[in-house]
């Protein structure tokens, strides 16, 4: 009967995890879309998807995720011109992202329920992979035009501060539960201690307000923003503008969503990632040495390892450099 139970819930995971890939390679396929017309000043919803060589619109069986770009060989079906593998690869990239949220919110796992097993569950998962869509959307569009919205960042910044503050109040796996209008919210699933710990003074609702508008919370979240914004405005004078100011914005909204020790993560991922590139393309002789390169796609990347693997990473470092664990 066990084994019978734990099939059926890790069915349930799986059924989760498709459904989230699948999502994600939609949501891949319709930030390429943006991407594409949001610097031309177009409009994201009319006319439908056309052919970017031909224009003639395309068909839903011309928009499948990564299928039809396979089955049409990367070619257009109606004028033969090649298409970019930049789609199908954006769409696949959507749809890992996605599925690795509900991995880290712990969605996946049995019985997750709204808070999950990880104190982050299906909020969680949502609000990451909305701002995983936009650190998507945005670098794709600095990759083409080097540029970075400002109206992205602040599209970006609420839903990065409201992540923040869903993973303040489910870290250690509490859950809120509605228990009548005469008790309202409660926290439940903390011991004492931990509540303690994590600064909750009162119950219920109450002690998650306090505990979110506590000096310790919301100065890790000014502490973020200040980090970013000057550690990548010190890059911009070190590299004589190799560097545009809409990485400094970029990096100061990520550091209000990591926090300082994830954003230190994140920094040194992306720097190295960028240098990394940046030497084999002009190796290749792609770009000049003094040519630009867009550096919000491995800001995005850097905030993806952080958030996904920043304690392991913090501890590889500690173990490689220091000799020490975190």
């Amino acid at each position: 009967m066990e084994n019978m139970m734990f099939l059926v819930l890790n069915m349930e995971g799986m059924l989760y995890g498709g459904l989230l890939f699948v999502a994600g390679c939609v949501m891949g396929s319709f930030l390429q879309l943006c991407g594409e017309r949001l610097p031309r000043m177009e409009s994201i919803l009319r006319p439908g998807s056309r052919c970017s060589f031909c224009g003639h619109p395309l068909a839903w069986y011309d928009l499948v995720p990564v299928g039809s770009w396979l089955a049409l060989r990367g070619r257009c079906r109606y004028c033969g011109e090649g298409l970019s593998p930049e789609l199908p690869l954006t769409e696949l990239a959507g749809g890992c992202l996605f599925l690795l949220c509900g991995w880290r919110c712990g969605l996946l796992l049995p019985a997750s329920g709204m808070a999950g097993l990880s104190g982050y569950g299906a909020l969680g998962t949502a609000l990451s992979c909305g701002i995983l869509s936009l650190l998507l959307l945005i670098s794709l569009i600095d990759r083409h035009h080097y540029v970075i919205f400002d109206e992205l960042l602040l599209l970006l910044l609420p839903v990065a501060v409201l992540a923040a503050v869903w993973r303040h109040v489910g870290s250690g796996g509490m859950a809120l539960l509605w228990t009548g209008p005469g008790s309202g919210w409660q926290v439940a699933g903390w011991p004492g201690a931990v509540k303690e710990a994590a600064g909750f003074t009162g119950g219920g609702l109450q002690g998650i307000l306090e505990s979110v508008f506590s000096y310790g919370f919301l100065g890790q979240r000014l502490a973020g923003l200040m980090l970013g914004a000057v550690s990548t405005m010190l890059v911009i004078f070190a590299s004589d503008g190799g560097m545009g100011w809409g990485d400094v914005k970029l990096a100061a909204v990520l550091g209000c969503w990591l926090g300082p020790a994830d954003l230190a993560v994140c920094l040194a991922v992306s720097l190295l990632a960028g240098a990394g590139a940046g030497l084999v393309l002009v190796g290749l002789g792609l770009k000049g040495r003094k040519d630009p390169l867009p550096f919000a796609p491995f800001l995005s990347l850097g905030a993806v390892a952080a958030w996904f693997w920043g304690d392991g990473l913090r501890e590889l470092y500690l173990a490689l450099v220091l000799g020490g664990s975190l």
